[in-house]
């Protein structure tokens, strides 16, 4: 698997959207991305370094209370783009990502 860069974009503010982060992460066995305080609604690209798009969701509703949404991205191959996943985590006071590689990355957006 080759370097992911993960945009994510607000659909709700303004005429096109708000970029809310974007990140690169270096090559990695993990398709799981943890967020902190993401907007109610997420539309997510995954694109491979060269641009080619790994994956894509528009409109991922936040599913319950929670600070943490987890991102996870499924099914891409060389001739379609993957899926996005959703899903709310409650706040915890232990570590998010696991030792060793494979773990989830925790984006947290700054002011």
């Amino acid at each position: 698997m080759s370097d992911q860069v993960w945009d994510l974009w607000f659909p709700g503010a303004g005429s096109t959207g708000l970029s809310f982060f974007r990140s690169r992460i270096a090559e990695d066995k993990s398709d799981v991305v943890l967020v902190h305080a993401a907007p109610p609604r997420l539309e997510v690209i995954v694109r491979d370094p060269d641009g080619g798009m790994l994956a894509h969701a528009a409109d991922l509703e936040r599913t319950a209370a929670g600070p943490i949404s987890r991102l996870r991205r499924t099914g891409s191959n060389d001739h379609a783009a993957g899926r996005l996943a959703r899903r709310q985590r409650p706040g915890t006071h232990r570590p998010a990502a696991r030792r060793g590689s494979g773990g989830p990355h925790l984006l947290v957006a700054r002011a």
